[in-house]
């Protein structure tokens, strides 16, 4: 098993830190932040991790939906942090309730860095934004 950087502790302080809840704007100013200033076994961790709490959604829910709206939804409840992923597997009808309501922004898994994007920013796409 590999190392894996990130703890879940710091996982959650950086949800909140992203501040989904308040400000959908300007994403790629945070994903770029978080480029910068974690390391490639951080970002790792970072998005096993949100793939994790995607799953453990998934679970709660009962079902292995996948479509766009859903998965908005699974990242919405994420990003809210904590306390929202918390409360939404102790009781997965809100995820139901969410997902009818479309109480939904689009989409706060993308501002967790990926993996390519860590080889991005060696090439000329990202250079101009830091």
């Amino acid at each position: 098993m590999k190392e894996r950087k990130m703890t879940e502790k710091k996982f959650w302080k950086i949800v909140k830190w992203v501040d989904w809840k308040k400000d959908h704007d300007d994403m790629t100013v945070r994903k770029l932040y978080l480029l910068k200033n974690l390391s490639y076994n951080e970002i790792v961790g970072l998005r096993d991790i949100l793939t994790e709490k995607f799953n453990a959604i998934c679970d709660a829910e009962g079902s292995k939906l996948c479509y766009d709206t859903w998965t908005d939804c699974v990242y919405q409840i994420i990003g809210e942090g904590k306390e929202e992923f918390d409360r939404n597997i102790a009781n997965p009808d809100l995820i139901r309730e969410r997902l009818e309501s479309m109480d939904i922004h689009e989409c706060f898994g993308y501002v967790i860095p990926y993996v390519d994007d860590v080889v991005n920013l060696s090439t000329s796409r990202y250079k101009s934004c830091i």
